[in-house]
């Protein structure tokens, strides 16, 4: 088995004894150019291919079905890397995609492809990851898409560039590269996020503020960040800057307020370290509110500049109600809620339980789930901890602990055998397991089913339309 990034590929068996196998006799070379049929997609959304010696190739850009030639472009031991260079023969549901820099911005893979294309896909990529990794043969639900695949991303995170004829760019990454494609619109973004976004790259310009440059280390703007509260029509917008000084500071306030009638919060965050990360640790609050609400059915969450919360709220509202309809609680239930980051899932089920108990690694995330423990009244029964869940819950077992649900949310990597092994000694009637990988869910799955468990049911969610990624929700009883 090899991994290429979170994409997982198992290869052929051959009866070779070299250590490359079939591919020893390969004798492609960078530039070369190569017919593909593309059969499959990986994580990253690029196609896969085989060659006629066996090898496999990636190729961004081509869809499943699509017939391409393509030019050699990295060669790996286990696979190789083409450019496609001429699109011979379409898949069928290839489509024009919609936003004019899909070809070059490295967002949305997928988004040439029909919609229920990928819908089949990601329902099939979580089947197949099953079988293959858990062998499981559980029961799956069809996929839960959205009705409209456009505008739902409450939050944009744009990196600012500045043009050599000094024109101040904001856009997204070319894929692979830190070359900003401009782009200030942007159809998977909430309708206030790009006209926020321009009005924020105009004042940079007219007020002259300096741009941050990668390799000088040197200039104030860094990134341009927006974050929108479906429920309630609210926008923040945040200027992350290299320096904590902000020249022309109420100019940029009083221009934010003119142009952007539903802003509610605007913030300076503060990012002097040379890293990709986005967010520096110091947010000012310029103008306004330190945060925005959202809100789903009665429960509602204060979300502020450095605060997770899922991207696409209107599918994390449907993924929440399958949470609620696995959990089957009647209202007698300890939960726990294990990487339960800033608790919103906990904290949406909590009306219903006895008692949540919630713990996660990141303390600004624990510090969220507190406050909106008390913004929604549950304080009393919902209690918190900061801690790596390996340590934390192991702990709570020796201490007696049980669980009558658990909750568990991690990380693309999955869980551990000991955060597992935990679970299963607290022996909760019900397991609610929620993953953004197939992968890591169906390895994970198996170590849970060979302690007692059954699977009775997965439900995939589509959080991330145009893109490789699916959400998928598993409901397990001892």
């Amino acid at each position: 088995m090899i991994s290429v990034g979170a994409f997982v590929y198992f290869p052929r068996v051959f009866n070779r004894s070299d250590e490359f196998g079939a591919y020893a006799v390969m004798s492609y070379k960078l530039g070369d150019e190569i017919r593909l049929r593309v059969h499959d997609l990986n994580h990253d959304g690029d196609g896969v291919a085989r060659a006629e010696d066996g090898r496999v190739f990636f190729v961004p850009g081509a869809l499943i079905g699509d017939q391409v030639r393509a030019r050699v472009a990295s060669l790996k031991k286990r696979y190789a890397i083409a450019e496609m260079i001429e699109l011979e023969a379409p898949a069928s549901g290839r489509i024009e995609p919609p936003c004019p820099v899909a070809k070059t911005c490295g967002g949305c893979a997928v988004q040439a492809w029909d919609y229920s294309e990928q819908l089949a896909w990601k329902e099939r990529r979580v089947k197949e990851a099953l079988a293959r990794i858990g062998g499981l043969d559980a029961p799956l639900f069809p996929i839960i898409g959205m009705a409209e695949p456009f505008r739902y991303r409450a939050k944009a995170q744009y990196p600012v560039r500045q043009s050599p004829s000094g024109e101040v760019l904001a856009g997204f990454y070319r894929r692979g590269s830190h070359e900003v494609v401009p782009s200030e619109d942007c159809i998977v973004q909430h309708p206030l996020i790009p006209p926020a976004v321009a009005a924020a790259r105009r004042l940079i310009e007219e007020l002259g503020l300096s741009v941050y440059d990668e390799r000088t280390r040197k200039g104030f703007v860094r990134h341009i960040v927006a974050r929108v509260s479906f429920s309630n029509n609210e926008l923040m917008l945040i200027l992350v800057t290299a320096d904590r000084d902000f020249p022309e500071k109420q100019a940029w306030i009083e221009g934010l307020r003119e142009a952007l009638p539903n802003l509610v919060s605007a913030v300076q965050n503060v990012n002097p370290n040379a890293t990709n990360v986005v967010m520096g640790p110091e947010s000012i609050v310029l103008w306004g509110r330190p945060s925005i609400v959202e809100t789903f059915e009665d429960v509602s969450f204060e979300i502020s500049p450095n605060s997770f919360f899922q991207v696409n709220p209107k599918q994390a509202l449907e993924l929440y109600r399958v949470v609620r309809q696995f959990a089957a609680l009647s209202g007698r239930e300890r939960i726990w809620d294990v990487y339960c980051g800033t608790g919103s899932i906990g904290l949406f089920l909590a009306p219903q339980a006895a008692l949540l108990r919630g713990v996660d690694v990141v303390p600004e995330a624990i510090n969220d789930a507190r406050r909106n423990a008390r913004r929604n009244g549950v304080e009393n029964r919902a209690k918190f901890e900061t801690g790596r869940a390996e340590d934390v819950l192991p702990r709570w077992v020796s201490e007696g602990g049980r669980a009558d649900v658990c909750l568990l949310d991690p990380p693309r990597k999955g869980s551990d055998p000991v955060t597992l092994e935990s679970i299963c000694q607290a022996r909760p009637r019900r397991i609610v397991y929620v993953s953004c990988n197939p992968s890591t869910l169906a390895r994970d799955l198996a170590f849970v089913v060979e302690r007692g468990y059954r699977v009775l049911g997965i439900q995939p969610v589509d959080m991330f339309p145009h893109t490789p990624h699916v959400e998928a929700v598993a409901h397990l009883i001892a």
